[in-house]
């Protein structure tokens, strides 16, 4: 296309070369470029989607390839840019309490000091939560029993080198990105397919604490061949965690109440509520202002 605006337009012209239809011919195929052109967008989008779990990318590329039958030019493109960052926000509160929930089992929670309502276990049969079950709080030990464990297919594909189940990547991950915006920055100790994982063997995720700037234990893990993973948290960041649950649920309504449902220090409390990672307006500013060059 560039190399026709060097032919002279006579030559054209004795060719036949209709430059309408050209031109008409170039539009259809930049139109039937631009979904890769968004995706192109949405992929480059890391400070807010290195900050999503994997069910939340998928559902603001879902929302996002909804919008994106508009054509691909520089203000749509900023209009929708400046729509994400105005949104990220929604979707990391969801995601904190769909991780949490997914963790949810028997032997996983206990009750608030507030909740004296019982439930036997004949009430978690078929993996359904009883009902009426709120105001709650995770286990420092947990079982996650339905997010896949050791790969043993007899598939091959299906086996990942670092030993792992697929979706039981996805999940630990989604954990450790959850952890990151509450604090403990887990970039720089490697995903989990940086680990080597073997049935029963224990592994150690770690992480930085950005309170204390020191390197910790996030979670440790072992996997089995039977889909279950066995798996123990830090203290501070599960109790950190279970405070921001509750606040989100709308069970917690200020660090006070936080402390006596949990019985934590008050001080941890206020440390806790309001602490997963939300996007400001000089945030906004910064991650949406047009460089130079574009201006």
């Amino acid at each position: 296309y560039k190399k026709l605006e060097s032919i002279d337009v006579s030559l054209l012209a004795e060719m036949d070369v209709n430059l309408e239809a050209v031109c008409h011919a170039l539009e259809l195929k930049i139109a039937g470029l631009k979904d890769r052109y968004w995706k192109e967008l949405f992929d480059n989008l890391t400070k807010v989607t290195e900050k999503l779990t994997s069910n939340s990318r998928t559902r603001l590329f879902d929302v996002l390839t909804e919008h994106t039958h508009i054509d691909f030019t520089p203000s749509n493109a900023y209009a929708i840019v400046i729509w994400i960052l105005k949104n990220a926000n929604h979707y990391y509160d969801d995601q904190l309490i769909d991780t949490v929930e997914r963790i949810v089992g028997a032997a996983n929670i206990s009750l608030y000091k507030s909740n004296e309502r019982t439930f036997g276990a004949d009430q978690w049969r078929y993996y359904h939560m009883p009902e009426g079950l709120n105001c709650y709080s995770l286990e420092y030990r947990v079982v996650l029993d339905r997010v896949g464990g050791i790969a043993n297919s007899s598939w091959s594909h299906e086996n990942p080198k670092w030993g792992l189940e697929q979706r039981a990547t996805t999940f630990l991950n989604d954990i450790r990105t959850v952890a990151s915006n509450l604090g403990y920055d887990t970039s720089r100790n490697g995903s989990i397919e940086s680990y080597t994982w073997s049935s029963g063997s224990k592994t150690e995720i770690w992480c930085k604490n950005l309170r204390t700037a020191k390197e910790e234990v996030l979670f440790e893990a072992r996997a089995y061949k039977n889909g279950n993973i066995h798996s123990k948290f830090n203290q501070t960041f599960l109790r950190r965690l279970n405070v921001e649950f509750g606040r989100l649920k709308g069970w917690l309504k200020n660090a006070s109440e936080a402390a006596s449902e949990m019985d934590i220090p008050l001080e941890e409390a206020q440390a806790a509520f309001q602490s997963n990672i939300q996007l400001g307006q000089s945030d906004l500013l910064m991650l949406a202002a047009p460089s130079a060059e574009a201006a």
